[in-house]
This record gives C-alpha cells, structure tokens and sequence, in this order.
C-alpha cells in the first residue's frame, strides 16, 4: 500500500495512530453514475459506480467525481482487513453517503 499511498503518524492522547491517504483514483463508469440535483444545482452524486476493470487491480483509491473527501476500496481488501480483525476501519456499501 505504501506504493500507492501514504501513511501519515498522528498522536492523538499520547497514543499513535496512523492515517492513510491512497495517491490513487478509481475511474468511475459515468454511465451507470447518476448526479445529484438540489433546487436546480448539481450537489454530488445519487448513485456511484465505478470501472471494474480499472480498480480491480487496486487496493484502496479515491473518486474524482466526489473528491478526495470519501476512500474506497476492493472487497478483497475488505475481506483482508475483516480476516485481520483490523480495527478502525468501517466499511458501508453506500458508496455516495457512507454515514446513513
């Protein structure tokens, strides 16, 4: 992961922990993608989807059509981090607003 990304040391009450941000994009499939409007303005996205081909081989990435606000990654790496038992890391499936 250290190819693609960056760990970065944060001390938060005497305690270390990491953050990582992923230098990578996933190319979203803009034809299943469907926009958000509110009141007549563009305002995100409804729905999210991204290339397969593309972030197949990809572990964690970022959205263009998003930002960089949200991470994404494969169910492989999902699975890993579940067999792991990696803690302080959550997973949602709703790609466009993950904290419903």
């Amino acid at each position: 992961m250290s190819k693609v990304g960056e760990f970065l040391s944060i001390r938060y009450k005497g305690e270390e922990w990491y953050l990582y941000t992923p230098f990578e994009f996933g190319q979203e499939d803009e034809d299943k993608c469907v926009q958000k409007i509110e009141h007549g303005s563009l305002a995100g996205l409804e729905v999210l989807v991204f290339n397969e081909n593309d972030v197949a081989e990809k572990v964690v990435f970022k959205s263009k059509m998003l930002g960089a606000s949200f991470l994404y990654c494969t169910e492989h790496f999902k699975s890993l981090c579940e067999k792991n038992e990696l803690g302080g890391v959550v997973f949602s499936s709703n790609l466009t607003d993950p904290f419903i």
